[in-house]
């Protein structure tokens, strides 16, 4: 029988959770065919040979990268291959805490064929699994509902492993492509502002996943690796919201579309980081900002005074 939903999983690196995660999925309780797709981006530890074991009593279409490809293109190939009318996705070191899960949320799609997708709330939990006294994200948006508005080039309508949407790849191979090219590590930013171009998602007030927050120096994940342990975070993350609006004014002429405010905390974040760790390198980011095409110079460095303020807040 055809796959109605498509299960995703990236993963490197993570033989201390990939298990769990895999057990959280193969414990849905759901009527709907579901198909497991996991990429496995050239992990240097055992999730690979965790991943053989697994795949020997379950029926998972494991893809074992050869050479890493990074967490973007990992993401992309696999969405590209999706059979079913649904996607929904687990990053390798979160799971699900619902087995109906799966079926909640295909449920709310058919009912709702207005939504392009929809997303649902998440626990915040450490390395053990232990829940993190702090549940709250910056980064997600405080709607139910979400619209390309919303996006600002940063801001989700869910984390990562709440999310499930309609297959928009099946049929147009090659079309997203700015999901794998826009960053090679983060693409949560890059694939919720494609599916928001599309229509608008949902986020059900039930959780149903843990996520698990994991930003050190020398840890593997994407988080770990872009931010802890990048001096240059802030201007890519400059960079990546340059390349999401661009693509977003391109493909919704007329649209409220406007990432300005979060470049220009972007850029505040890299002047806060140059003063506190008195760095050479830090600063000639924030020159490379300040002369991007179409940059304002002194609209950034009149914003400095508020963004330092919204940052001394958080």
């Amino acid at each position: 029988m055809e796959a109605l939903i498509s299960v995703i999983v990236i993963t490197y690196n993570q033989e201390r959770y990939i298990h769990q995660a895999l057990d959280s999925i193969l414990s849905q309780n759901t009527d709907k065919v579901i198909e497991i797709l996991v990429g496995n981006d050239a992990s240097t530890d055992r999730t690979g040979e965790i991943l053989e074991e697994l795949n020997r009593t379950h029926n998972v279409t494991l893809i074992q990268r050869e050479q890493n490809l990074g967490a973007s293109a990992n993401l992309y190939d696999l969405l590209e291959k999706a059979e079913g009318k649904y996607i929904a996705l687990l990053e390798g070191d979160d799971y699900w805490t619902a087995c109906d899960k799966l079926q909640k949320q295909y449920d709310f799609l058919e009912a709702h064929p207005d939504y392009i997708g929809c997303t649902h709330e998440c626990l915040l939990v450490d390395e053990g699994g232990n829940e993190l006294p702090e549940q709250n994200l910056d980064w997600l948006c405080k709607k139910r509902e979400y619209a390309i508005r919303d996006h600002r080039g940063l801001y989700l309508a869910g984390q990562t492993g709440t999310l499930m949407f309609r297959n928009i790849f099946k049929d147009k191979p090659g079309a997203y492509e700015i999901i794998k090219t826009a960053h090679p590590l983060i693409s949560d930013r890059t694939l919720q502002m494609v599916l928001a171009l599309e229509g608008s998602l949902y986020r059900l007030n039930v959780c149903m996943s843990a996520y698990r927050q994991i930003n050190k120096i020398g840890e593997e994940n994407a988080t770990s690796r872009c931010f802890a342990s990048n001096i240059h975070s802030a201007y890519d993350s400059f960079i990546l919201t340059c390349r999401l609006e661009e693509y977003a004014k391109g493909h919704r002429e007329g649209a409220d579309i406007d990432f300005n405010i979060t470049k220009k905390m972007f850029f505040t974040s890299a002047v806060y980081q140059c003063l506190k760790k008195r760095s050479s390198l830090i600063y000639q980011d924030i020159k490379k900002i300040l002369h991007y095409p179409g940059v304002n110079r002194w609209s950034y460095i009149f914003f400095l005074p508020r963004g330092i303020i919204r940052k001394l807040k958080r």
